[in-house]
């Protein structure tokens, strides 16, 4: 299963019907750079073909690939005012001003189900499953279980992030700890201290006191190999990383097969990588997407 998810990428770039018909898989590459006309936006998430985002009233929007059933469609999230949220493998979820965690899309493996009732400060989807922090710190994780995706640590936590079946965490000593799928060591991080971490397909990546990236896990497309910037926030998407230095800049690194990280240049408040995207924020709170854009995913209203 090592390359399932990356497979399922590149099988949705190869078999898309282009324009002219003529069934050429290159031809059919949608990769370019996109601005939302709207300003104002807050935060937002990219999933793997689609991406949402709250904006300046706490609302919810998403574009790109809509499910085939209108109930289990990652277009469409609930209504409500949110303060953060993650997106996945076609389903998403957020948080509301409740710290309750609501989640759609795609039911499958009961991954969008989050245990009702229970308060949350932070939330992180995986391919087939969902992790959360309590507000008491532990975490609580939903959907499927294989690799023990679903079995996390004890103990108390600041930050997580999730990727394909495996999830990572960090305790307020910033020290990483890493669960689940371990084929290319992926949850064997090292000890730290680090600042902030973030989770890829395959692989993880931390920032450390200086700011400087250290990676572990898969590193087939490069993705383990940052750029010696110091950089004060990093995200991880399919196969790829990207991260903002302390002037605003993005540095993205990895597989680059649709653009994914050839970032313009601006000053970014915060940046996000998705399946072959990758979209950030400037100081307006304009969104800036840049990468695969066959389903939308990378055109921002």
């Amino acid at each position: 299963m090592r390359h399932l998810f990356f497979s399922i990428l590149l099988l949705a770039c190869t078999t898309k019907d282009n324009t002219d018909g003529s069934g050429d898989s290159a031809s059919v590459i949608d990769w370019g750079y996109h601005q939302s006309t709207n300003t104002g936006w807050t935060s937002i998430a990219t999933g793997f073909d689609h991406t949402c985002a709250i904006d300046a009233d706490g609302l919810l929007e998403c574009w790109g690939k809509a499910g085939e059933d209108e109930r289990e469609d990652p277009l469409s999230p609930p209504e409500g005012q949110f303060l953060d949220l993650d997106a996945g493998m076609a389903f998403a979820c957020a948080l509301n001003l409740d710290q309750k965690v609501l989640c759609w899309g795609d039911t499958t493996f009961g991954k969008t189900s989050a245990p009702p009732g229970t308060q949350f400060d932070q939330v992180a989807t995986g391919y087939g499953h969902t992790c959360g922090i309590q507000t008491d710190k532990a975490i609580d994780c939903w959907g499927w279980g294989g690799y023990d995706a679903t079995i996390p640590p004890v103990g108390s936590f600041v930050q997580i992030s999730g990727g394909y079946h495996f999830m990572c965490a960090m305790d307020d000593a910033g020290t990483p700890s890493c669960w689940g799928l371990d084929f290319a060591e992926q949850s064997s991080p090292p000890t730290g201290p680090f600042t902030t971490l973030s989770t890829a397909s395959d692989n993880a990546c931390a920032l450390d006191d200086e700011g400087l990236t250290q990676c572990w896990g898969d590193n087939l497309f490069g993705q383990s190999d940052p750029p010696a910037t110091a950089l004060v926030q990093i995200h991880g998407g399919a196969r790829h990383h990207c991260g903002l230095d302390t002037e605003g800049q993005a540095h993205c690194w990895g597989d680059n097969s649709y653009g994914q990280i050839s970032a313009p240049t601006a000053n970014f408040t915060q940046i996000r990588a998705g399946g072959g995207h990758s979209c950030a924020l400037d100081e307006t709170g304009r969104i800036h997407c840049w990468g695969w854009n066959a389903e939308g995913q990378a055109s921002p209203p």
